[in-house]
């Protein structure tokens, strides 16, 4: 794999679609364009680009503060700076998952696909 913005090859560069996480320096791309996020925002958006979804624990365990309601305001904000046709949507009792438009509403991420 090569990094988005300068071509150079990384090991520490993941590709999922349309997305590109590298994580030294740590940025994400998708479609090439750079989305400028906090530290914590980071962790949070690699999380759910490489595994489809996060739980509302992972969150916690994430975060500094042992406040439960903490997560939102970071799902909150991620969210304010996605590109259009991508979303956080809530899944009730366990976390969240990222979707893109076209996508099918139902559609199983990989992860969640190969547990059931």
């Amino acid at each position: 794999m090569s990094c988005p913005h300068c071509g150079a090859p990384s090991e520490k560069t993941v590709t999922r679609g349309r997305w590109v996480v590298q994580t030294d320096p740590p940025q994400i791309f998708y479609d090439g364009a750079p989305l400028r996020l906090w530290p914590m925002h980071h962790r949070i958006l690699t999380l759910l680009i490489r595994f489809g979804r996060i739980s509302h624990r992972a969150l916690e365990a994430l975060s500094d503060v042992a406040e439960t309601p903490v997560h939102k305001v970071h799902i909150t904000l991620i969210r304010q700076k996605l590109p259009a046709g991508v979303s956080i949507q809530c899944v009730y009792g366990w976390g969240y998952e990222l979707r893109e438009a076209g996508a099918p509403a139902d559609a199983a991420p990989a992860s969640r696909a190969s547990s059931s």
